[in-house]
């Protein structure tokens, strides 16, 4: 499979790289292949990526913090989502950047947006990113940092929630079960629900 493709999931971006540009991406991280994205317009001219921003963690590396797609001067997104009762989303600007906004949910639990990406090879198989699943199974990658791209992977950003309890865990109360179990259901709950939000795709 002779290609690289750039998910942006949620905001309709999507390109694939084949040729002289596949060359390009080859051998690159997911920072520099989302980085030198910027200003490329998407499959079958759909959005322009037009605002790219990595900045350092909270652990060693780069972690995205701001992308913007602007449909303006390009054909309309278009959703993937066979049968959707909503339509094709709106001509227009879709952008996000990661300054920690809290989002509460209706239980009065707090969550935080965050990008995160997911790096596929070609049998679809995760190389490097975010966990799946089993948060606890895998550490996350800063973006820098991850698996050489080849022909044939796939990245994929999305927003996820992360659950305040989190903070609380954090600030020391590590040793408490109930709390430990309390950050893994909100875990479970801040994916499902950044996937509902996001999989209109």
């Amino acid at each position: 499979m002779d290609e690289i493709i750039l998910d942006i999931t949620g905001f309709y971006f999507s390109k694939t790289y084949r040729g002289e540009m596949l060359e390009l991406a080859v051998g690159k991280t997911v920072q520099e292949l989302t980085t030198m994205s910027k200003g490329v317009i998407g499959d079958n001219g759909r959005g322009k990526l037009t605002e790219v921003e990595f900045k350092p963690g909270a652990i060693p590396g780069l972690f995205l913090q701001k992308l913007t797609v602007d449909f303006m001067e390009t054909k309309p997104p278009k959703s993937r989502q066979k049968g959707s009762i909503f339509g094709d989303p709106p001509q227009g600007v879709y952008g996000y950047t990661d300054l920690a906004t809290k989002v509460v949910s209706g239980e009065g639990v707090s969550f935080t947006p965050v990008w995160q990406y997911y790096h596929f090879d070609k049998k679809r198989r995760l190389k490097s990113g975010a966990p799946l699943n089993k948060p606890t199974q895998r550490k996350i990658v800063p973006a820098d940092r991850s698996e050489k791209l080849q022909p044939g992977d796939r990245v994929v950003w999305r927003l996820v929630l992360i659950g305040g309890v989190f903070e609380r865990v954090a600030k020391g109360r590590r040793n408490n079960p109930q709390l430990a179990e309390q950050m893994r259901q909100d875990q479970a709950t801040s994916i499902a629900t950044m996937a509902m939000l996001t999989e209109d795709e």
